[in-house]
């Protein structure tokens, strides 16, 4: 957290919560929802200003991770993709299997989704399998096994 302007005395609060209290900068780790109060001094004046930084909880797991039970990769722009949908993803594995259980896409990287084809060709609609192996920022590994339907 950085205060403005240069060139005063600093007191952050709360000032356990800081790694440095009276510095201009300073860093924090945050586990819960806290208020901080920055207060800016002169010697005569005081200026002060708060910013509360939320925690939200975050699981590696359904609804924060998953991949859409449908899509529709017709050429109209919409659902074109499938993707797997997730903020917090490090690391994945994700493959995509036919009803013969031969695989047809693979991705390692969560920009990276699959188009509905294979080898060149459109895949036919019907449904398909996935496996998803997923590390997530806070180190957390989830594997997720599903199927979903490609619809033309």
């Amino acid at each position: 957290m950085y205060g403005e302007p240069s060139g005063y005395s600093y007191q952050w609060f709360p000032s356990s919560l800081v790694d440095q209290s009276t510095n201009q900068q300073t860093t924090t780790t945050v586990e819960e929802t806290t208020l901080y109060s920055l207060f800016v001094t002169d010697g005569i004046c005081t200026k002060s200003d708060t910013v509360l930084v939320t925690v939200y909880e975050f699981l590696c797991d359904d609804p924060y991770l998953y991949v859409p039970n449908a899509f529709t990769p017709n050429g109209d722009g919409e659902n074109d993709i499938l993707y797997v949908r997730g903020p917090a993803i490090q690391e994945m594995v994700f493959r995509i299997y036919d009803r013969l259980g031969e695989l047809v896409f693979e991705s390692f990287e969560r920009p990276y989704g699959w188009d509905g084809t294979f080898r060149g060709k459109l895949m036919n609609p019907d449904v398909y399998d996935y496996y998803l192996k997923v590390t997530c920022i806070d180190q957390v590994e989830t594997i997720i096994k599903g199927n979903f339907q490609l619809i033309r």
